[in-house]
This record gives C-alpha cells, structure tokens and sequence, in this order.
C-alpha cells in the first residue's frame, strides 16, 4: 500500500484496518516517502503491517524492490502514479489497485497533453475506484473500462472513526482552552498564520489561539511572527507546559492532531487562502464535531464543501474581520444531523473493501 505523504498514509492506514479486519491473515507493507508520513504509519500500524520508505522510482531499484516482496495486490492511493513501481508491479503478476483517486482539473488536462503515456500506465491497474465525477471522467479515456466515481474514501473513513476526543490529562492545557474562545489553525500556510492572528486583534482578549501547520519545518517562521506581536506563547517542540498567560501554542510536533482538535472550539482549516494547494479535507475537522472555517480555494474537495456549505457546516471567509466574524456566530453542527451525514458517507469504504477482497482472490486462485 502506497502513499507519499501523510494524507494518504492516513487514509491507507484506515484502509488496512478495515482490511485486516475482514481476513486476519493479511500481512501488510506500507510505504511513504516522507519522514513525517514513516512517523505517522509508525505509530499507527495495524496487526500484521510493517512501514518502509518507498523505493526510489527507477526501473532497476524499483524491479528489486517487488521482486523481493512479492505483492499479491499493489494499492497506489489518491493520485500516486509511479511508472517504474507500476510496472515492475505489472510484470511481477500483481493485482494493482488506485484507490480514492482524485485529481484537480490542473492535473488531468497534464495527463491529457500525453494522451499515449496516460494510457499505457493508467490500464495497468486492474481497479480504479474515483472519489468524484470529475476524476472519473477523466480517467476513463485512459483505462480499457469507465472508472467509477464510489465517493471520497477519506468521508467513509472517517465516518468509522467519528468520536469526540477525550479532555487532556494536562491539567494547562485544559486550563488554557478554558480561559476562551480557543481556535485551531489546522494545517495552515504561509500566509494564513497572519490571517489568524490579526483576526485575533478583533476577539475578545480571553480568545486563544492554536497553530499545528502542515509542515512543522515552518516553525522558526511562524515562532518570528507571533513573537512580533508580543503575546506570550509556548512552542509545543520545546517540552515546556503552556504557562498562565499563554495566547498562543505553536504545535510544531507531530501526531497531536486530535488533541487540537479536542481542545478547540473552532477551526480554521488552512491550504485554502490563495489559489495553487487547493485545501485539504474538511472531513477530519468535521468528524470531531467541528465546523469548518476556511479560504476560497477548495479545489481539491469541491463537492464535499458543497455539501458542507448547504447544511451551514463549511464557511468561507477572506479577510481577518470576516474570520473573527464568523468565530463568534458559527455554532457546532447538531450531532444527529453529523452522526447521519457520517453514516451515508460509508459506502465508499464497502465498495472499496469488496473490490479490493475481489481482486485478492483473483491473485489466489490465478
């Protein structure tokens, strides 16, 4: 199983879960190509299931690599696509899978400028499953049959997972959420670590403020700008509990993300402010209760906040003003509306898992 970074080690370790789960037989490789991903799967790795960094995608290192573990069923998730580990996977006799697929408009026209290339590579998969139309659409000039657009994997997974994170045991912590409105930057990027402090200029003065960024390199240069406003803050890294005065935590370690998210009575989910990452998934956010707040440039899960946006669930603000605006009216979503919107969101996750048996037993009996 196959992710670069930790979005995809995410949902492809709630994959293996599910898998194992159904045939305790399975053994397992996760590969990633990231150190912030191994520290996320090495943390979270099922029964049966081992980690290593995924091999460097050239034909020679790729070919040992599958020749030394043998694969029955190679999943590829999201919009991995690397030709050498396709196919020496090809060769070898795999089964090969990409699951949740999902690609911007921006990434299917670059596929489609080398249609003769797309092709070769996207029919070698056995199974394509879609997570949106657009993908499905796109894909499908590629493969021998149409890919089916199943729904957003991530949704059906997280909707197995839906829970309220439990209070922290750090007694300053829970005082620190509890001396106000305490809002969480989640995932946030250049840029969107300063939206969220100027909007803290226009919030009562009991606000707190809580910044995990998607990359914890980032740290010395939101640390720069928070300290330019003179509130008092802790850098999580640093070992040191959150003292009285603390305004500000910069969460600069990495798998504490449910602990913010329990903390947190809203979120801001960054990747959104301005126009080339196209946002991340509201789907974690929301899973623990949480509107979601965020820029306007969702891309990557344009039908998901339409949904989100209908049922007053997802609110997109632009300016510092707008933001703080919305942090004081914005109620959490009411938790039977949430828990029955999660439940609809499962089917993905067993259409993935019956396809997935499906070709697993076409390996074994081949």
């Amino acid at each position: 199983m196959h992710g670069a970074s930790i979005g995809e080690s995410k949902l492809l370790l709630g994959l293996a879960d599910l898998l194992t789960m159904h045939d305790q037989n399975l053994h397992i490789l996760l590969t990633s190509q990231t150190a912030s991903s191994a520290g996320v799967i090495g943390a979270n790795l099922p029964k049966n299931a081992i980690h290593q960094m995924a091999p460097v995608d050239t034909p020679a290192t790729a070919a040992r690599f599958i020749s030394h573990w043998r694969p029955d069923l190679c999943i590829f998730a999201e919009g991995e696509i690397w030709p050498n580990l396709l196919l020496a996977s090809k060769r070898s006799g795999s089964r090969i899978a990409l699951i949740n697929a999902r690609m911007t408009e921006t990434s299917l026209r670059g596929w489609h400028r080398f249609p003769k290339t797309a092709r070769k590579l996207f029919s070698i998969f056995d199974l394509i499953l879609a997570a949106d139309q657009q993908t499905a659409t796109g894909l499908s000039g590629f493969t021998k049959s149409p890919v089916r657009a199943i729904g957003n994997l991530k949704a059906a997974l997280a909707a197995r997972q839906r829970h309220q994170a439990p209070p922290p045991t750090n007694e300053t912590l829970r005082a620190f959420a509890q001396s106000g409105l305490t809002i969480l930057g989640a995932s946030t990027h250049a840029s969107e670590e300063a939206l969220l402090l100027n909007a803290l200029e226009y919030l009562d003065h009991t606000a707190r403020l809580i910044l995990a960024p998607r990359h914890i390199k980032r740290a010395v240069e939101i640390e720069a700008l928070v300290r330019a406003t003179g509130k008092p803050y802790t850098l999580r890294s640093s070992g040191k509990d959150v003292s009285p005065d603390t305004e500000i935590i910069i969460a600069d370690t990495f798998g504490e993300m449910d602990l913010w998210y329990g903390l947190a009575d809203h979120v801001y989910l960054g990747g959104s402010a301005k126009p080339g990452i196209g946002g991340h998934s509201p789907l974690e956010p929301l899973s623990f209760g949480h509107n979601v707040i965020t820029g306007p440039y969702t891309d990557n899960f344009s039908e998901t906040y339409k949904d989100l946006i209908a049922n007053k669930w997802a609110h997109i603000v632009q300016t510092p003003e707008a933001l703080a605006a919305c942090l004081t009216a914005t109620l959490a979503p009411e938790e039977g509306a949430l828990d029955a919107y999660f439940e609809k969101q499962k089917q993905p996750a067993t259409q993935t898992l019956t396809d997935l048996q499906t070709l697993l037993l076409k390996r074994a009996t081949s």
